[in-house]
């Protein structure tokens, strides 16, 4: 349940819906409850097992990527035009697994952060708890709020990179790094950031995604 499997470009894939997290089963009558949240789901197991987990280490605790730079000639040009090295991808990997495969079954965490504070997932209902909810997330939009609870996981949770415009201000590390750490271990051969190429990571990105059309941080 929650798991929606398809078949294109001579591979199956399998994914994550809303439902994996928010609708569960009931064990007497068999039928899914949607909204309740899935308390067996492991999260934390699950992005552990990830390829490239790298790309959620701000919510877990790395309390900064320099500690894991290994090899100081592994370096790209940030922003300001100055030399600065990644973080070793293996050594930073794992310190990143080690947090994920240590949180319990129906909890995760949505707080970029760069600590590792996961709560239980919450129910996806708002009549009733209108403008509130449990934590404010239903006080505007369409529905009681009902769409901006089912949109949020669209931005962070779901892509790491929308928070490379801000990731000076908030985790203290220049945008080409912060991308280039993300990328540079990348499921996907075609996102994957080559170090060697003397590329900017944002420039590399820019050339290959496919949703130059859409709005967002990443477009200019």
């Amino acid at each position: 349940m929650g798991i929606p499997i398809s078949y294109s470009d001579g591979r199956v894939r399998a994914g994550l819906s809303c439902a994996a997290c928010h609708a569960t089963e009931d064990l007497e009558t068999g039928k899914v409850m949607e909204g309740v949240p899935n308390l067996d789901f492991d999260s934390g197991l699950i992005t552990a097992l990830a390829t490239n987990s790298t790309a959620f280490f701000p919510t877990a605790d790395i309390e900064s990527i320099r500690d894991y730079i290994r090899d100081t000639n592994r370096t790209i040009e940030n922003s300001k035009g100055e030399e600065e090295a990644l973080p070793d991808p293996i050594a930073l990997e794992n310190a990143v697994d080690e947090t994920f495969i240590k949180w319990r079954k129906g909890i995760f965490d949505t707080t970029p952060d760069l600590v590792a504070n996961p709560t239980q997932t919450p129910d996806a209902f708002t009549f009733g708890a209108h403008p509130y909810g449990w934590n404010g997330f239903s006080l505007f939009g369409p529905f009681k709020g009902l769409s901006t609870f089912n949109n949020e996981v669209h931005s962070f949770n779901s892509d790491s990179l929308s928070f490379s415009e801000h990731s000076d201000t908030l985790f203290d590390i220049d945008k080409e790094v912060y991308m280039a750490t993300i990328l540079q271990n990348a499921a996907s051969k075609k996102y994957r950031y080559d170090v060697s190429s003397n590329e900017k990571p944002s420039d590399f990105f820019r050339s290959v995604d496919d949703t130059t059309n859409i709005q967002g941080e990443m477009k200019e």
